[in-house]
């Protein structure tokens, strides 16, 4: 919350629209939380770590059919 978007409770919609019009009269916002947003989505899953990641589970699958 506040870093990469805004928390709302699940089926508040009124925190809900409370948030959009936020990010909606604050583009400063907008632009930092999306900003960080992407900045942690490509941490956590560029494609070149994730293909590395993926490779690794089918391997440990594969070894795993292997001795059973």
């Amino acid at each position: 919350d506040e870093i990469t978007g805004l928390c709302v409770p699940p089926g508040d919609a009124s925190a809900l629209a409370e948030a959009m019009a936020r990010l909606f009269y604050n583009p400063e916002l907008t632009e930092r939380l999306g900003r960080e947003a992407r900045k942690r989505m490509l941490s956590r899953f560029h494609p070149d770590r994730y293909f590395d990641k993926m490779i690794d589970v089918y391997r440990r699958a594969c070894a795993k059919q292997d001795t059973e």
